[in-house]
């Protein structure tokens, strides 16, 4: 493939896929191996799903890292053990009194850090096997308790049998999580019913395209990735993370292609090293190619961090 693209794809993922079967079908509109996500969903989940394409796969750990949001809906009155509603029914309230005051207040109120059980279904790993498979073998197992940091919670609508909300957290958050908390903290249990990621850092769903429609313009167009290339839901790798960057002189730019950061370069960094110092904030510096204009190049991601101040080279881009 000629021209092949770097950066990332802003994909509205449907109801009913995995996140690996729209990687797989990335894959084969773009005839690339070079494709993952930053941020997996659920298959009942919808919503924003960053694919990285060609060399933006390399900067999945800094764009899995950053916040999101989601619209989340739930049911009161039941519970199951995925906390949501592809699982079986482990408790149901047989008298409910709620109102949409008391639903609201609650809701409002799991703000913050909170420490809430990670839910069985799920993939983190526990002695070396994920959660799930533990529940889905009948092993009883200590489910993790983590920390969890959500940054708002906005009721978008309510009912006395439901409530639909919009949360914005951080990296890790479970959703399932804080509907289960929720329902416990109302005494009736809660079951999400619908999920639909809003935002992941800078990137919203507004910008998105549908797998369905990216598959036709696949289909319709010659020029498949020159319409994608000036698309609003591709952003090229020079564009996909924000803050400081640098731009090389030749020289330092022939010693980075050997993976070496020249000391110019060092010596130009050190008022970032102060400031890390200073602020106790790690920084990531993006470092340019020499050229400009038409041939700005996204060539190396550098990080200064608190505990080893001197800039380390994380990734090299061809």
């Amino acid at each position: 493939m000629s021209a092949a693209l770097r950066g990332v794809l802003l994909i509205d993922k449907p109801k009913g896929l995995t996140s690996h079967d729209v990687v797989a079908r990335i894959r084969r509109l773009f005839k690339t191996k070079e494709v993952g996500h930053a941020g997996t969903l659920d298959p009942m989940a919808e919503g924003l799903l960053v694919i990285l394409l060609g060399e933006a796969t390399k900067l999945s750990p800094y764009i899995t890292a950053d916040d999101k949001s989601y619209v989340a809906q739930m049911d009161f009155g039941y519970s199951t053990d995925t906390l949501d509603t592809e699982g079986e029914v482990t408790f149901r309230c047989e008298s409910m009194d709620l109102n949409q005051k008391a639903i609201t207040e609650a809701a409002q109120k799991l703000v913050g850090d909170l420490r809430l059980p990670v839910p069985i279904y799920s993939a983190v790993k526990l002695h070396g096997r994920k959660l799930y498979e533990y529940a889905r073998s009948g092993q009883e197992v200590d489910i993790p308790i983590r920390t969890m940091r959500f940054y708002s919670s906005e009721v978008v609508e309510t009912s006395p049998q439901s409530l639909k909300v919009k949360l914005a957290c951080e990296k890790g958050a479970y959703i399932r999580a804080w509907v289960g908390q929720l329902g416990e903290d109302l005494g009736v249990g809660a079951t999400m019913t619908a999920l639909v990621r809003q935002s992941s850092g800078p990137f919203d769903l507004s910008q998105s395209i549908s797998l369905d429609a990216l598959t036709r313009l696949a289909e319709e167009k010659a020029a498949f990735l020159d319409e994608v290339r000036k698309s609003s839901y591709f952003i090229p790798i020079e564009q996909c993370l924000s803050g400081r960057f640098y731009r090389l002189d030749s020289f330092e730019e022939r010693l980075m292609k050997n993976g070496q950061i020249a000391h110019s370069l060092e010596k130009r960094l050190i008022p970032q090293v102060h400031e890390v110092l200073r602020t106790q904030k790690d920084q990531l510096i993006r470092v340019f190619t020499h050229k400009t204009g038409e041939g700005d190049k996204l060539k190396a991601l550098i990080a200064i961090r608190q505990d080893h101040p001197r800039p380390k080279l994380l990734r090299v881009f061809n």
